[in-house]
């Protein structure tokens, strides 16, 4: 990684204050190391902003997202932005693998950025302060009412969508003791136990198309 350049009219703006100020502290997230690589240099950021009418930084941030937009330059010297999509909190995200009695527990949720209701395993961000296994169990708790998680186990990490997510997702099966309902808890509208050969089948009939399930479910199945 390029070191940041002083000096520039774009430096004291809040996006480009923003997204230094998180250079500084996620490393690994600038890392750098191929093509195209991150351009730092705060001077030939300005030219670029000046000339193309854009925002680059950290254009935006939620307790859950936070929004970049990158200026990068490729091999041969050409400059262009490319968008990326931070967990907010960087570690502890979680998709979670829960059987009961046998059974795969699976949750019917409306997912608003695809606008309908798709059938999944609960997951979750990861949270400041909690291990991801203590996330397993509040997820559980939260999503389908578990009293008591078990038997936790880690089955691989996921990169869910490497084109704009910067983000690793840890998966993890586990027991639970129990099964409830949370009807309309962030959108949950049923909660579905199925067999092995169920799920395949849904997996066929393209009933289940959630990536993270998708993941977790061939991880799981590479484990046994």
């Amino acid at each position: 990684m390029e070191k940041v350049q002083e000096q520039s009219g774009y430096e004291n703006t809040p996006e480009w204050r923003g997204y230094c100020k998180l250079m500084e502290e996620r490393p690994k997230s600038f890392r750098g190391g191929g093509y195209p690589k991150i351009v730092t240099d705060v001077r030939v950021v300005d030219r670029f902003v000046r000339e193309n009418h854009v925002k680059i930084g950290l254009i935006y941030q939620s307790p859950y997202n936070t929004f970049l937009v990158d200026l990068v330059e490729e091999k041969d010297g050409f400059l262009h932005t490319y968008d990326r999509l931070l967990a907010t909190v960087g570690e502890g995200a979680v998709v979670t693998v829960p059987i009961f009695e046998h059974q795969f527990v699976l949750i019917r949720q409306f997912r608003h950025s695809v606008q309908d209701y798709v059938w999944a395993f609960p997951r979750g961000f990861g949270e400041k302060d909690i291990s991801p296994e203590e996330n397993v169990a509040k997820e559980l708790s939260e999503e389908i009412g578990a009293r008591q998680v078990s038997k936790v186990q880690k089955i691989g990490t996921i990169a869910p969508d490497t084109g704009i997510l910067g983000v690793y997702v840890d998966a993890y099966v586990c027991e639970v003791s129990n099964v409830e309902l949370r009807k309309n808890y962030e959108g949950i509208e049923e909660v579905m136990l199925v067999s092995e050969e169920q799920l395949q089948r849904m997996i066929q009939e393209q009933k289940l198309v959630d990536g993270y399930t998708l993941a977790g479910f061939a991880m799981y199945q590479q484990k046994k």
